[in-house]
């Protein structure tokens, strides 16, 4: 067969696949499908921030935030930012079971799709992108696995991808604050998405000079929504601090170290990490190695501990 026959067999086998609105809808079940059935999968599976979440919504209802709330004395808290927490409180009011926020997680990551069709459809109709982002879809089973997981991932998916999805409708003052609220959602749940806003308030600058009103009320208003959280720190830990004051330093470290240590540890300084049995990881050391390592680890973290009380 010559090259030019494979090449054209190839385009029309595409063309049957992407440019079929038949296959449109065959895809969206598709996904439908393989959406349920790695819920269904992830639901049993345990994640380790899923106490500390749950426990933080808990506390809403004494007043405090906290996932040590049982404690005799009340140690606000210092990791997380209270959105995800708010997200479960509501929950709990209906539930004290873990499976409502998990099927609303599910029912929110299918939103998540549909803003993504709407957004393709906004920038370009044409049905071959719609079907070509689905395709690609169906073996991202990264996402849709924490749909059944106690975490914040999904619910910060959603807010981000509604960001997108404001960006590209027409711009009016009921939009850009609509957008700022979905910003600070987005931030509220996961900080790491605080700068993000402001490289859409220069888009918005650069993309319409002859309105910059709605990009510096888009800005303004994201930046007051910031406050209250920052007011919460000073108040409980004296400091007025928009993020939480405990920030990735502890994280970024045991990942520093993660690849030098041995197969199973559990480190009992910071919040008990495991470096777990993994087949694919990477081993640079000898297990000698890893165990002198262990030593050098534990005898910095005990210096670097007492140096802080």
């Amino acid at each position: 067969m010559s090259l030019q026959k494979i090449k054209s067999n190839i385009s029309t086998f595409l063309r049957l696949i992407f440019y079929s609105k038949k296959n449109y809808y065959f895809l969206i079940a598709i996904n439908l499908i393989v959406g349920v059935l790695i819920f269904s999968i992830s639901c049993k599976a345990y994640f380790p921030d899923s106490l500390g979440y749950w426990l933080m919504a808990k506390s809403m209802f004494l007043g405090k935030y906290s996932s040590w709330y049982t404690l005799d004395t009340y140690y606000p808290e210092t990791l997380r930012t209270p959105g995800y927490p708010i997200f479960l409180a509501m929950c709990q009011l209906v539930s004290d079971s873990t499976f409502l926020p998990k099927f609303l997680q599910l029912l929110i990551y299918f939103s998540i799709v549909y803003l993504c069709i709407k957004i393709i459809e906004k920038i370009n109709p044409n049905i071959v992108y719609k079907n070509i982002f689905l395709f690609i879809l169906i073996p991202n089973v990264q996402i849709v696995y924490y749909t059944g997981l106690i975490s914040a991932e999904i619910l910060n998916t959603f807010f981000v991808i509604l960001s997108m999805y404001l960006l590209v409708l027409k711009r009016s003052s009921i939009n850009v604050i609509l957008l700022a609220f979905s910003c600070y959602a987005a931030f509220i749940i996961r900080p790491s998405f605080l700068l993000f806003p402001f490289v859409m308030f220069v888009y918005l600058v650069i993309s319409n000079k002859k309105d910059l009103l709605k990009a510096i009320l888009f800005i303004v208003a994201y930046v007051a929504l910031l406050i209250p959280f920052g007011m919460w720190n000073k108040m409980n830990h004296g400091i007025f601090k928009i993020t939480t004051i405990d920030g990735a330093a502890g994280a970024m470290h045991m990942g520093y170290w993660a690849l030098k240590l041995p197969d199973g540890y559990t480190e009992p300084f910071y919040w008990g990490h495991n470096t777990e049995y993994d087949l694919t990881r990477p081993h640079f050391y000898t297990k000698d190695q890893e165990l002198e390592n262990v030593k050098i680890y534990e005898k910095e973290c005990s210096e670097i501990w007492n140096t802080a009380k």
